[in-house]
């Protein structure tokens, strides 16, 4: 895999269940442990689902079974892939909402990943109000009320990858104003962020109707590619 590319693969949790004895097999002790102690049988075998892809994908890129990947956390709680195989510097995030599950992987940079399936009963308008800048609040006021809602949504997705990147959560939101970033395209832009010598490289997915997702990289000139988890061949 190049430095200069992130992978986004994303699915459905449900597809993958009728092969949710095989990634039973493929987690750790721990994973299974934790899985265990979720009340619902639905949140449990989606736990492990997210789990098994997760190693299944990153399993393909690092070539070995996906049994033998230790996986920790980094000083900043952001999830990293541990043991001898660190030494590969792949990099990897994960985010998960309403049944849909997405993955972001590339090598030797930061990246993040947010996927939220937009509902209809958050009260959109007075959360940017709240958590967004001036100007990107008013930038969702000038827009027709139908459009709203998914502008808070991208705008919130985009944010949020950015933080997951960084390791700063939600305490780091004002970090970055996207109403001063510079759009590249529809569906990408490319942020400075005062006080840090990395750009960042952001970018939108819809993975499927009704929701919205986001990536983000440290520094420029990164290629996403968009790819179904089903072709990761846990089936």
């Amino acid at each position: 895999m190049n430095d200069d590319r992130v992978d986004v693969w994303s699915a459905s949790l449900a597809l993958h269940r009728p092969a949710l004895r095989r990634l039973e097999k493929i987690v750790s002790s721990d994973e299974r442990g934790r899985a265990e102690r979720f009340r619902s049988d639905l949140a449990r075998a989606d736990y492990i689902v997210t789990r098994g892809l997760l190693r299944t994908i990153l399993a393909g890129y690092l070539r070995v079974h996906p049994d033998e990947i230790a996986l920790g956390r980094d000083g900043k709680g952001k999830p990293e892939i541990a043991g001898r195989l660190r030494r590969e510097k792949l990099r990897f995030n994960v985010a998960h909402s309403g049944g849909r599950v997405a993955y972001a992987v590339t090598r030797g940079r930061e990246v993040g990943i947010d996927l939220e399936r937009i509902a209809h009963d958050v009260p959109a308008e007075a959360l940017a109000e709240r958590f967004f800048s001036e100007e990107e609040a008013a930038g969702i006021r000038r827009l027709p009320s139908p459009d709203r809602r998914q502008a808070f949504f991208t705008i919130w997705t985009l944010k949020e990858a950015y933080l997951k990147a960084t390791g700063e959560g939600l305490r780091g939101l004002d970090q970055i104003d996207l109403s001063r970033a510079r759009r590249c395209s529809a569906d990408s832009w490319r942020v400075e962020v005062p006080g840090s010598r990395t750009a960042w490289s952001l970018r939108t997915f819809v993975p499927d109707v009704g929701y919205v997702g986001a990536v983000a990289v440290g520094g420029p000139g990164c290629r996403v590619r968009f790819l179904p988890a089903l072709s990761a061949r846990v089936s």
